[in-house]
């Protein structure tokens, strides 16, 4: 079994409270005292680990899918962002999902976009001159 990066040995239920009043605060105290990659602990919740260097955020993004269980450890969030949220599902459910997603961020979808965007400020400046003037504006750059 391996072991968890070093981290804050402080209590739980007073790390959590640090978390919660300042979790930049927090998280930038303990990457300057622990290095790029520490675990912090909250009361009621698995321990978390923090990364920070680039190429172990690489490395992480880059690696089999497999190897993580992410959504088992965002299920804190779970109420906020619903059951079919990608950052709550693993597995075949999170790439049926994040496939669901991935159209619209193609180069060609967001096009589209940017035309009928274009296309749509063109027709709302006919009838107002400030408009008019910005359309015109953004037609000539």
């Amino acid at each position: 079994m391996s072991t968890l990066p070093d981290g804050p040995q402080l209590p739980r239920w007073w790390q959590l409270i640090q978390w919660i009043a300042n979790p930049f605060g927090y998280l930038d105290q303990c990457r300057q005292r622990y290095g790029d990659t520490f675990t912090i602990r909250l009361s009621g919740l698995e321990p978390f680990v923090f990364l920070s260097h680039p190429q172990a955020i690489q490395a992480i993004f880059t690696a089999a899918p497999s190897q993580f269980d992410s959504g088992r450890g965002n299920a804190i969030i779970q109420p906020l962002v619903g059951d079919n949220s990608l950052m709550t599902l693993d597995g075949n459910r999170h790439r049926q999902q994040r496939k669901l997603l991935l159209p619209p961020f193609h180069l060609s979808s967001r096009q589209e976009t940017l035309e009928t965007r274009d296309e749509t400020c063109d027709i709302n400046a006919w009838g107002n001159p400030r408009r008019r003037a910005l359309a015109e504006c953004r037609a000539s750059n």
